[in-house]
């Protein structure tokens, strides 16, 4: 079918919103760079595996321990925009999250070959919730990265990973959503009559207006919804590093089949070391007797024997 130009209308309206939606990606990375190391909890036997290979195993996101944690900000989503409901172009723009806050859930749930996969570390290198379930409840390691230095940070290739600061509710989650909303209603606003008045359709590549700005929306609000959780888990300060799924790889955890994928977690500076810049022993482990081994594998993997900084747990577990 042939195409027909845009009305004025509709192209103004779509490269404001293409702008607007771009500056306000800008702002969600913006807030993705820590300002220090972050730590992966492990065992024993994870610690020796990700020396090994130089990289972490990361799981897809709807086989982790809680999968409601992928939707906990689309079902807040209703209480949250209320506020927006009380001018029509906010009440416009709610209509638009409709189709990601409805099906959502169900598709990151239930839809076959959409599986992300993520690594899960941590701000904090020493919290005892943290040592009992993700390091041998506290014999374990807190492995602190330099994510600034990762390599597969630093690429600008196709699939490359990316580091996400998880949110748990409060000020900064409301306000990224409030700019959001707000800004989609300031750039509906000045067409809100037109728009209604044609039921918002636009020759737009044979896709109507309304279904055009729909989609922006939801993948808006995707994106915000892969950065929060509920609130309970804010003790985690959890930093997460997403990767596509690419060589895709199978393990067995608590009597499942699960899919990972291995994060490779070489510096960029040198690819045959990786950036780790602490290692924190945990409070249950024999301290002298775990120390000098991590000293024995520091010079075999050439970070030199006294080339990683070790620290014991401060955490009174015992």
């Amino acid at each position: 079918m042939k195409k027909t130009t845009l009305d004025p209308v509709s192209s103004e309206l779509i490269d404001s919103v293409r702008k607007f939606v771009s500056a306000w990606s800008a702002g969600l990375i913006a807030r993705r760079r820590p300002s220090g190391p972050i730590y992966h909890y492990c065992d024993a036997t994870a610690l020796l595996n990700i020396f090994r290979t130089r990289s972490l195993w990361a799981t897809g996101t709807r086989y982790l321990n809680d999968q409601s944690e992928l939707t906990a900000l689309l079902d807040r989503l209703p209480e949250m925009t209320r506020m927006h409901e009380a001018t029509p172009s906010g009440r416009a723009t709610r209509e638009l999250s409709n189709v990601i806050r409805t099906w959502g859930s169900k598709i990151f749930a239930n839809a076959i070959g959409a599986e992300i996969f993520v690594a899960c570390l941590s701000q904090n290198g020493d919290v005892l919730s943290q040592w009992r379930a993700y390091a041998d409840d506290g014999h374990g390691f807190a492995i602190g990265f330099d994510c600034t230095q990762l390599a597969t940070l630093s690429s600008s290739e196709v699939g490359a990973c990316e580091l996400k600061r998880i949110l748990y509710g409060g000020m900064e989650e409301q306000q990224l959503l409030d700019q959001l909303f707000l800004g989609f209603a300031e750039r509906i606003q000045p067409y809100l009559d037109q728009l209604d008045s044609t039921g918002w359709t636009s020759d737009h590549g044979d896709q109507i207006l309304r279904e055009w700005l729909s989609v922006r929306m939801s993948e808006c609000l995707g994106e915000l919804t892969m950065e929060c959780k509920h609130s309970s888990f804010a003790e985690e300060q959890e930093w997460r590093i997403y990767a596509a799924p690419s060589q895709m790889q199978f393990r067995v955890s608590g009597g499942r089949i699960v899919p990972f994928k291995q994060i490779d977690m070489s510096s960029a500076t040198n690819p045959n070391l990786m950036p780790i810049t602490r290692i924190v022993v945990g409070p249950k482990a024999d301290w002298r007797a775990t120390e000098r081994v991590l000293m024995y594998i520091a010079d075999q993997y050439g970070y030199g024997h006294s080339g990683l900084n070790l620290t014991r747990s401060s955490a009174p577990y015992r």
